[in-house]
């Protein structure tokens, strides 16, 4: 088998297991928008993505900001704003790191 014909059939894979996934995350994303989540209250939302992640079996952790360098104060209040860590367990040495903003 070449190389060509293989990355054809796994993106091909890729393809259709995004496609059958889509209904999902529609949902979800449909959930998330509806949801306030302006600066400085984003509990709710943080709350749906990490019970989410809990259901997927992803959520690894809550991290909070601290007061301790190397943290730059903003002037904000970061209390009861975590971020939320998930870990998707995977094989090999790589790693995929996926921030986002709520």
């Amino acid at each position: 088998m070449s190389a060509p014909f293989v990355l054809a059939t796994l993106e091909h894979q890729v393809h259709r297991e995004i496609e059958r996934q889509a209904p999902h995350y529609v949902a979800l994303l449909r959930r998330l928008v509806q949801v306030p989540s302006v600066t400085g209250d984003e509990g709710r939302c943080q709350k749906l993505v990490r019970e989410t992640m809990l259901d997927l079996d992803l959520f690894d952790r809550e991290v909070y900001a601290s007061n301790q360098p190397p943290f730059r104060n903003t002037g904000r209040n970061y209390r009861d704003r975590p971020n939320i860590v998930g870990t998707l367990p995977g094989r090999g040495h790589s790693h995929f790191v996926l921030n986002a903003h709520i």
